[in-house]
């Protein structure tokens, strides 16, 4: 019958979103403490920035985001057939130019404000990702 398939695409769907989430909150929080490093600094946190430095984190972060890219690539690939033309070439191009973005704002940010500039994008990352949601066949 056609139930195992679909609880097995269900299923399928859910961890790929599951994973999206973790490793997009994940590249998120770690520029969020970046952006906060002086505050964190004064009150004794211990975050990658505050042990590590500034220079550091950023590349940790790059490092996630990274694994994001990679994610995002071999979830395109596998996902191709279940979220349809849509997905393929307008939401993970999109997401791939976001990415790639916040890397490069990413390394350039010096200031807080501009920490903060990253963070918005990846929020937008996790938005366009969501709205693939919408694909789903």
């Amino acid at each position: 019958t056609a139930a195992p398939q679909a609880y097995h695409k269900v299923g399928t769907l859910f961890l790929w979103y599951s994973i999206f989430a973790f490793v997009s909150n994940l590249y998120r929080e770690m520029v969020k403490d970046i952006e906060d490093a002086y505050g964190d600094g004064l009150t004794g946190a211990k975050t990658l920035p505050v042990l590590f430095g500034v220079r550091m984190a950023k590349r940790m972060a790059i490092a996630a985001g990274g694994m994001f890219l990679v994610f995002l690539l071999f979830s395109g690939w596998h996902l191709r057939d279940s979220m349809g033309i849509s997905f393929v070439l307008f939401l993970l191009p999109s997401s791939l130019l976001l990415l790639v973005l916040s890397f490069q704002r990413l390394w350039a940010a010096q200031t807080p404000n501009a920490f903060r500039g990253v963070s918005l994008l990846i929020k937008l990352l996790m938005v366009v990702g969501l709205l693939s949601l919408l694909f789903v066949r």
